[in-house]
C-alpha cells in the first residue's frame, strides 16, 4: 500500500506482493520500500503494473517473436492449440520469476536480473519452453498449461540457469522486436 501512496499512477498490483516479500527476506521494511522504488523506476518495471499493463504486453510480444526464432515448431504448435504468452508467462515477468519457482532458482535469477536486467527473464522463459519442448509438442491446450505451470518447480536450478544462459539473445534483438511492437501498436504515427 505504501507504494500506491508514493506513486498513485502505478498504484498497487498483486504481482508486487511477491516482489516485496522477497525483498523483505533480505532487508528492513524501509530498505525494501526503497528497493521497490528503484526496481519500478530504475529498472523500468512500473509499466508491468500500470493500467493496461503496457510493459507486460510488450514482453508478451517479444517472447512470442523470440519463441518463433528459437523454437519455430513449438511456436506453431502452441499457436495451433491457442496457447499464447499471455496465458503462461504473466507471473514470470510480473514477479521476476518469484512465483512458482524454487527459492534457490529465484535468488540466482534475481542476481542476474539485478546485474543485467530483464533479458534473463526472456532467457528463463525460453529455457523452460526448450526443456519441456518434447512434452509440449505432444500435448493439447489443458496439458500444455499444466506442464508450463509446473515447469518452474520441476526443473533443477543449475539446469535451468545453464540452459537459460546458453540461449543467445542480444539486446539489439530485443530492441528490434520492441521497435516492431511499437510500429504495430501505433500504426500511422
Amino acid at each position: 500500500r505504501a507504494y500506491s501512496v508514493f506513486n498513485p499512477e502505478v498504484g498497487y498490483c498483486q504481482g508486487m506482493g511477491f516482489i516485496c516479500g522477497a525483498l523483505l527476506m533480505y532487508m528492513t521494511e524501509d530498505d525494501a520500500f526503497l528497493m521497490l522504488i528503484s526496481l519500478l523506476e530504475n529498472y523500468k518495471m512500473s509499466g508491468l503494473f500500470m493500467v493496461g499493463l503496457p510493459l507486460l504486453n510488450k514482453y508478451f510480444f517479444q517472447l512470442q517473436r523470440l519463441l518463433a526464432m528459437h523454437m519455430p515448431l513449438l511456436c506453431n504448435h502452441l499457436a495451433q492449440q491457442g496457447v499464447e504468452p499471455t496465458i503462461y508467462a504473466s507471473k514470470w515477468f510480473m514477479t521476476v520469476c518469484i512465483c512458482n519457482f524454487p527459492f534457490s532458482t529465484v535468488v540466482r535469477i534475481w542476481d542476474i536480473f539485478l546485474a543485467e536486467g530483464v533479458k534473463i527473464i526472456f532467457r528463463v522463459a525460453l529455457a523452460l519452453l526448450k526443456l519441456n519442448q518434447e512434452a509440449l509438442l505432444s500435448e493439447s491446450f489443458e496439458q500444455i498449461l499444466e506442464t508450463l505451470k509446473q515447469a518452474p518447480s520441476r526443473i533443477e536450478s543449475d539446469t535451468l540457469i545453464q540452459v537459460a544462459l546458453s540461449i543467445k539473445l542480444k539486446n539489439k534483438t530485443l530492441k528490434d522486436i520492441e521497435s516492431e511492437w511499437l510500429a504495430q501498436a501505433a500504426p500511422g504515427m
